[in-house]
């Protein structure tokens, strides 16, 4: 069954600094009720305020070398508010993961695609072969190996590493002097 509420009774009590979850309580007000009174102009209520953050402040906290979360916890906001003033430029988040020298210099623990990912990044290293100089195959991007020049393990100086296709990783090495080793089957394209 509809229930009818007396608005004016309820605005006269909000007018008295009430909060609105006190009003809905004493009348039992159901919250959609509430909400379509006010889309209906039959309660007038002050807008919630909008919680501001000082994002200088927090990003000061967050330079001192607290996390993110820390931050969350301290300043009170959602990942939504940071996401959205990162976005706007009021917070500058450090980047992820390690530094690449720290990244290299541990590399017995990490994966070679996490390293080949960052070199590329850093703008050390090319997505590309380093002996033919293919970066795609048949319309579609290349997927290239990330080796050391040694053929060892990674090695920390990045100078050491080499990209290469696939197929000039699986065949074995081949030298211009020895005419049976097959040498000039991958060779850039252009050059003869």
């Amino acid at each position: 069954m509809r229930k009818f509420h007396d608005w004016a009774a309820v605005q006269q009590l909000y007018d008295q600094a009430f909060r609105a979850e006190q009003c809905r309580e004493h009348f039992g007000i159901a919250y959609s009720a509430w909400s379509m009174a006010i889309r209906r102009r039959r309660l007038r209520v002050k807008p919630a305020p909008r919680r501001r953050y000082e994002w200088a402040t927090v990003q000061a906290f967050y330079n001192e070398g607290n996390s993110f979360y820390d931050c969350m916890r301290r300043f009170g906001f959602c990942r939504a508010s940071w996401h959205k003033a990162v976005k706007r430029g009021e917070i500058r988040p450090r980047p992820l993961g390690p530094p690449l020298t720290e990244l290299l210099a541990n590399s017995n623990s990490n994966g070679r695609t996490n390293i080949k990912r960052r070199l590329i990044r850093a703008g050390l290293l090319e997505n590309r072969c380093e002996e033919c100089g293919l970066r795609d195959w048949l319309g579609e991007r290349l997927t290239i190996q990330l080796t050391t020049s040694t053929g060892s393990r990674m090695t920390t100086a990045s100078r050491t590493c080499e990209c290469f296709a696939p197929t000039a990783i699986a065949r074995p090495t081949r030298t211009a002097d020895d005419p049976s080793s097959g040498a000039g089957l991958h060779e850039r394209p252009g050059s003869a």
